[in-house]
């Protein structure tokens, strides 16, 4: 009568047997929402402080630049003063030239009417213009005589007018040149101050441009350092979050394990109580029907000859082997925990079943494996291309039990479930590609144009 208590001792094995949870695993730390808030708030705030400082800058910067225009403008007026000045020179020099040429001519002029005079007063006659005709010897000395008078008159006019002319011309060229003057020592006096004052606020403001830079720079470094600093909180957080998602996934897995070591164990104990049950209906038959012969004897017991202590439980029995459809097969058999589409902000481009520790993968078609091995993620991953080009993708198994260029078939064994890689817990992410390594398509509908569903997507 061992039937249930053995059975139940299984199920006790089973359901507390079942492998624990990672948590041995310390927790990272979960940075909270105020330290988060604050990283943030010193992030801003040594933002802004380089935004005001950048615009003190750009400010210094500009006056900077004005200052070296303003020199420049005065340096222009000066220049062009000078210019001034020196075609006044050059007038100046011009009227004095006319104004000595006028003068000589003047001299030359006086010099022939004294000569004439003198010559006059030699012949003992004045210098009367009806006396010089006169005295004329006949009518030829007449008439020279008198053309001598009227040219010795209008030339004296005439250079005494030009001289005139040219003390004129010569006293406007030296008013001229003196306003030059002028205007060229107040434009010096205009580009020295302006100079001057460019220079001494150039100096000022090159200092004060000196030290905004260099306070600028220093809450740069401390920006980065914020941002650095708010970086590391908000990785800690998602570290954290990850971890308990993690966490929660293993918990799950677990507890399916349990759950379904349970099932075991109870599917165990029923069989046990039914055999029990028809071993003593066969018993009490027979003792009906043959009431003379004594009843069998108990079996034998297992414990070795009497010793005290309880037999191994047998292993579960492997999982059924997947629903077919002709010549294609399901992955693997557990729960649909991620379908094709959006997931988390991201694509997730495959179907993710969950399965306890391995438990078996099968090649859904028959096909080559073209790759397997370690793959980035999945840490372990198979390929499998099938006749018509398109390609099935295992992923996270912990044991491959193929190898690159072997031929597959429907049902066959590839892998064992595992959790390699970037993974939560115990499952297979399974794929297609329209070729290898080609367009990512939903496995769902695919294999459900095969005759194979998945349930949950």
């Amino acid at each position: 009568m061992r039937g249930p208590v053995f059975v139940g001792l299984i199920a006790v094995l089973l359901v507390g047997g079942a492998p624990t949870s990672a948590g041995a695993e310390d927790p990272p730390p979960n940075p909270s929402d105020e330290q988060i808030d604050q990283a943030q708030a010193n992030k801003d705030a040594q933002a802004a402080e380089v935004g005001r400082l950048s615009g003190l800058v750009a400010a210094a910067a500009g006056e900077i630049e004005s200052l070296q225009i303003d020199v420049e403008n005065a340096s222009s007026a000066y220049i062009a003063a000078e210019g001034r000045l020196e075609q006044a020179r050059i007038r100046a020099e011009e009227t004095r030239e006319a104004v000595t040429a006028a003068a000589t001519a003047v001299d030359d002029a006086t010099a022939d009417l004294a000569l004439f005079a003198r010559n006059s007063y030699i012949q003992g006659s004045t210098l009367d213009n009806t006396f010089v005709l006169l005295d004329s010897n006949g009518p030829a000395e007449l008439v020279e005589r008198a053309g001598l008078l009227e040219a010795l008159s209008a030339n004296h006019l005439d250079v005494v007018s030009e001289v005139e002319i040219a003390r004129v011309r010569q006293a406007n060229a030296d008013s001229a040149q003196r306003q030059a003057v002028l205007e060229r020592e107040a434009a010096e006096r205009f580009a020295a101050e302006a100079l001057d004052v460019a220079e001494d606020t150039l100096a000022s403001s090159q200092s004060r441009l000196a030290g905004l830079e260099a306070e600028k720079a220093q809450y740069e470094v401390a920006l980065q350092q914020a941002q650095q600093e708010l970086l590391g909180v908000e990785g800690a957080r998602r570290a954290y979050e990850e971890y308990e998602a993690r966490k929660a996934a293993e918990e799950a897995a677990l507890q399916r394990e349990r759950e379904q070591a349970a099932r075991r164990a109870a599917e165990a104990e029923e069989a046990a109580r039914a055999a029990e049950e028809a071993r003593r209906a066969a018993a009490e038959e027979d003792a009906r029907n043959n009431p003379a012969t004594p009843p069998p004897s108990p079996p034998p017991s297992d414990d070795g000859g009497g010793g005290g202590g309880g037999g191994s439980s047998p292993p579960p029995p492997p999982p059924s082997p997947p629903a077919q459809s002709g010549d294609w097969v399901k992955p693997a058999i557990g729960e649909t925990t991620s379908c094709y589409g959006s997931r988390w902000g991201s694509f997730h481009y495959g179907i993710d079943i969950a399965a306890p520790m391995y438990d078996p993968i099968y090649a859904v078609g028959e096909g080559t494996v073209v790759r397997a091995g370690y793959a980035s993620g999945f840490g372990q991953a198979i390929y499998i291309e099938h006749d018509n080009g398109d390609v099935t993708v295992y992923g996270h198994e912990e044991v491959i039990k193929v190898s690159t260029g072997q031929r597959v078939y429907p049902g066959q064994v590839i892998a064992l479930i595992g959790t390699q890689g970037f993974s939560t817990g115990p499952h297979l992410h399974f794929e297609v590609q329209q070729g290898l390594y080609g367009t990512r398509i939903d496995p769902d509908p695919w294999l459900e144009a095969r005759g194979v569903y998945i349930d949950g997507c």
